[in-house]
C-alpha cells in the first residue's frame, strides 16, 4: 500500500465519518503509531475541524495527516502501523487503522509483528504467556462453576435425607410409645389372661357360666 493508496483511504474514511455523525460535528483527530507489542503512542493532534463537503478543505485534512503518517514512518524505517482516531466531546466516533512504509521503490512487505530480534522474540513470550493465562482462567472458572453447581445439589438432597430421617424417628417415638403405654399394657394383659368361659349346653337350653378363679372349699367334712 503506497503513499496515494493512504490518501485515498483517508479520504473515504473521513466521507463517511461525515455521513455519520453529521457534517455540521466538529471532531478533533489524533494519529497514533502501533507497536510490535500493540501500545499506542500519539504522533500528531489536529485540530476540531467541521467535515465540510469543499474538497479543498478535506483534501487539506488528508494531506496533513498523510504528511505525518509518512514522516513518522520514513524515521522510524520499515513497515509502521497507524490507526487515525476522531474523537467529538471526549467520545471516539471513528477509527481508521492503516501502514506506511518508506523505501526506494515504494513496496510494502508484509508486516511482521514479532520479527526475529530481542523484541520480537519478547513479544511473542508475551502473547504465548497472555493466551495460556486466559485459557487457565477460562478452565479454572468452568472447574469452580461445576464444583459449585455439585455442591448445592449435594446440599439439597443432603437437607431432604435429614428432614426424610427425623420424620421417620417422629413416626418410630410415636409406634412405640403407642405400643408400649402402660395403661394400655395392663388392659391388654388382663384380657389375656381371663380363663375362658364355660359352655354348659342342653337340649333346648344353652348357658353360659364363668368359673370362678378361687372356687371355695367344700364345707363337708369327711370322716374317718
Amino acid at each position: 500500500m503506497d503513499v496515494t493508496s493512504n490518501r485515498h483511504r483517508i479520504a473515504r474514511w473521513l466521507r463517511g465519518l461525515a455521513g455519520e455523525i453529521g457534517e455540521e460535528a466538529a471532531p478533533s483527530f489524533i494519529l497514533r503509531h502501533v507497536s510490535i507489542n500493540d501500545r499506542h503512542v500519539d504522533v500528531a493532534n489536529f485540530a476540531k475541524q467541521k467535515l465540510s463537503v469543499d474538497e479543498t478543505a478535506l483534501g487539506e485534512l488528508v494531506k496533513r495527516i498523510g504528511d505525518a503518517a509518512d514522516t513518522d514512518a520514513d524515521g522510524l524505517g520499515g513497515v509502521q502501523r497507524y490507526i487515525v482516531v476522531a474523537i467529538v466531546d471526549d467520545h471516539q466516533v471513528g477509527r481508521l487503522p492503516m501502514r506506511c512504509a518508506q523505501g526506494v521503490d515504494g513496496a510494502i512487505e508484509p508486516i511482521e509483528s514479532e520479527p526475529a530480534t530481542s523484541k520480537g522474540l519478547l513479544g511473542q513470550l508475551m502473547r504465548h504467556n497472555e493466551a495460556q493465562t486466559r485459557l487457565f482462567t477460562v478452565s479454572m472458572g468452568q472447574i469452580f462453576g461445576t464444583m459449585q453447581r455439585t455442591i448445592s445439589r449435594l446440599e439439597d438432597r443432603a437437607e431432604i435425607g435429614e428432614e426424610r430421617r427425623l420424620e421417620a424417628v417422629q413416626i418410630t417415638e410415636k409406634l412405640l410409645s403407642e405400643t408400649y403405654d402402660p395403661r394400655k399394657r395392663s388392659s391388654t394383659d388382663a384380657n389375656r389372661y381371663m380363663p375362658a368361659p364355660s359352655n354348659l349346653s342342653s337340649s333346648n337350653v344353652t348357658s353360659t357360666r364363668w368359673p370362678l378363679a378361687n372356687p371355695a372349699p367344700s364345707s363337708r367334712t369327711t370322716r374317718a
